[in-house]
């Protein structure tokens, strides 16, 4: 959902009894390629392409599942994969990333605890919500 300000006011100021007029699609699509989501959305996109180009092997056991404050959150399949990108490969991907301008500064790596990757852990099954 994107945050927009003048478009809440707007609806704001309407009558509360009357009807709520739509919206053309193309307004909200010029809006969401300029809101931060979007350009969150490209980065992140960008720097899978970098993980991919760089680390060919690891791409299929290493998944980018977040980008978040300039911080890249790697998802390893299995200990083996993570071990290897945080200390084999971090520190080149890391300066890959800087150079493709995917907006990261630092990568963050963690482990996949069951279910698909990107799965948050109250959702997998086994465990208490």
């Amino acid at each position: 959902m994107v945050n927009d300000p003048d478009r809440d006011r707007r609806l704001a100021r309407q009558v509360r009894h009357g009807p709520r007029w739509p919206q053309s699609i193309e307004e909200l699509a010029s809006r969401w390629e300029r809101s931060p989501e979007a350009r969150n959305a490209r980065r992140c996109a960008r720097a899978t392409t970098v993980l991919r180009e760089r680390l060919p092997t690891l791409a299929a056991r290493v998944k980018a599942v977040g980008l978040a404050g300039g911080v890249l959150t790697l998802e390893a399949a299995d200990h083996l994969a993570l071990h290897e990108m945080k200390t084999i490969h971090g520190h080149g991907l890391l300066q890959a990333m800087v150079e493709a301008g995917c907006g990261v500064h630092r990568l963050a790596f963690r482990l996949r605890r069951g279910g698909p990757p990107g799965t948050p852990p109250a959702s997998q099954p086994g465990r208490a919500p």
